[in-house]
């Protein structure tokens, strides 16, 4: 209902027609979103060989501090059991690579309504950002001093994770309180879910200013 709930109000504003009208074209992008996918998964990662040959250049046997260079790595690691496949190194390079482009998407997203709602947040954010910066372009080292900013990144991903839920595998029978988990089943954690329960985090789990977490961000930001 809510698919084609959005569907209907896209097609009408965009195209200026029903959802109905125009399902064989949503039906084909969805096709066509599925091949792109599996196209992407059997493309090499070119970033890899050129880090490889860069190490061998220096005649270094490190491949960089970087995600990749940990995954290089442990590619030529002389332990076998330690030692990984390339094939590994690619997989892991482009789940990293869409995982993390779609969850900072969310992010983003969300921050940004929030931001939007409470303009009053909006407006601290903003002064933080120009009496450390200035006129200068933002740099890391002055990012990880936004103290207000990272407040507010830290309360949109409690109120609406990009995450909803986590998976993990049984591998051996587990005894979990009065449960028995057989091997091979798969876990779902609600993320969401976590961060809401009251019986976690009190009933006041929805009032950011009295949860601990940020009563000790509050803290520090009136003594410095």
């Amino acid at each position: 209902m809510g698919r084609l709930l959005s569907s209907e109000v896209t097609s009408r504003i965009a195209f200026g027609n029903s959802y109905i009208e125009g399902k064989n074209i949503f039906e084909m992008l969805t096709k066509l979103g599925f091949i792109i996918y599996k196209i992407f998964l059997t493309i090499r990662v070119p970033v890899i060989r050129k880090k490889e040959e860069k190490a061998m250049a220096r005649g270094e046997g490190r491949f960089g501090s970087d995600y990749l260079g940990l995954l290089v790595e442990a590619q030529h690691d002389d332990n076998d059991n330690q030692r990984i496949s390339a094939d590994k190194v690619v997989d892991d390079c482009k789940t990293f690579y869409m995982s993390g482009q779609e969850t900072t998407t969310t992010l983003l997203s969300w921050t940004v309504f929030l931001l939007a709602v409470h303009t009053d947040w909006q407006e601290e954010a903003r002064k933080e950002v120009i009496q450390l910066f200035g006129k200068e372009t933002p740099h890391s080292d002055g990012i990880a001093k936004l103290k207000i900013m990272s407040m507010i990144i830290n309360e949109s991903l409690w109120l609406y994770p990009p995450l909803v839920s986590i998976i993990r595998k049984v591998e051996r029978e587990v005894r979990l309180g009065k449960l028995t988990l057989p091997p091979n089943l798969d876990l779902v954690i609600s993320t969401i879910a976590i961060h809401h329960d009251p019986e976690i985090w009190g009933e006041d789990v929805h009032l950011s200013n009295q949860r601990d977490f940020w009563k000790g961000l509050l803290k520090q930001l009136t003594t410095t």
